[in-house]
This record gives C-alpha cells, sequence and structure tokens, in this order.
C-alpha cells in the first residue's frame, strides 16, 4: 500500500497564482514535446509503411497458398494422430479448437462491437460483468469492514 505525501499547500495567494502559471506554462512545454515526438514516430511510420504493407501482402499469400495445399494433402504432411509438423524454420499445424472471434479492422473496437449489437437489438450476445464498486466501499465501510 502506497503512502500517501501529505503537502503543506501554498501559504499565499501568490504562491498558488505561481503554481498554477507554472502548470500552464509546463503544459504548453510538455504539448510541444509531445506533438515533435509524434511528429517523427509519424516520419518513421511513413518511412516503413509501404515496405510492411508490402511484406503482409505477400505473407497472407503464401499462407492462403499454404492452407488451400495443407488442407487437401493433410495426410501426408500430418500423418496418424499428429495436429502439427515441421519445416527447418517453422511450425505448422491445424487448430482443433474454435477459431477467436477479432474485430474486423482498427474502426472496430469492442465497445463498437457492443453498441452495433445494441443496435441491432443483439443484446444477448452481450455479457454483462459484475465489479464491486470500490468508490462506495471507500466511503461507506471502515478500514476494519474493508480488511474483512
Amino acid at each position: 500500500m502506497s503512502k500517501r505525501i501529505k503537502s503543506t499547500g501554498f501559504e499565499t495567494r501568490g504562491a498558488f497564482d505561481a503554481a498554477m502559471d507554472d502548470i500552464a506554462s509546463m503544459t504548453v512545454e510538455l504539448r510541444k514535446l509531445e506533438a515533435e515526438r509524434d511528429e517523427e514516430v509519424q516520419a518513421v511510420q511513413e518511412r516503413f509503411n509501404d515496405d510492411i504493407r508490402d511484406v503482409k501482402q505477400k505473407i497472407s499469400g503464401l499462407a492462403a497458398q499454404g492452407e488451400k495445399f495443407a488442407l487437401s494433402h493433410r495426410a501426408d504432411l500430418l500423418p496418424g494422430k499428429k495436429k502439427s509438423g515441421e519445416t527447418s524454420l517453422a511450425v505448422f499445424g491445424f487448430r482443433t479448437g474454435q477459431p477467436t472471434l477479432v474485430t474486423l479492422n482498427r474502426k472496430w473496437t469492442w465497445a463498437t462491437v457492443i453498441e452495433a449489437l445494441k443496435a441491432q437489438k443483439l443484446g444477448r450476445f452481450i455479457v454483462r460483468k459484475e465489479t464491486p464498486d470500490k468508490d462506495a466501499m471507500k466511503a461507506h465501510l471502515n478500514d476494519e469492514q474493508l480488511a474483512a
């Protein structure tokens, strides 16, 4: 459990105003630094994006060809009850469980999926989760009750 540091506070209105001005100045500086960082990150991403996209497309194409071949030659690739095989650099196999759902693209988050389900009146596909109200617990229970 972390200790809380007790602040003595400001002694005068002038000290308070100076601190608020410092916060405002530092916030401007922080935003400038973040903007510079983001600009450099964007430049690096742009430098590599085309090559990354090309490699991803090649991987997808080869994986699709490999899947087609594996489905038609499963007995040769994985004889008997084997579920996976190896090449000199890779391990491959067939999934035996249910595939995992993933969102369609970056535009979709699980929150937007939930909203879409609600909009289409498909609420039966939404799980409701119970969690404790921590703020209410802290406000209404003493230390002894919280420990229990």
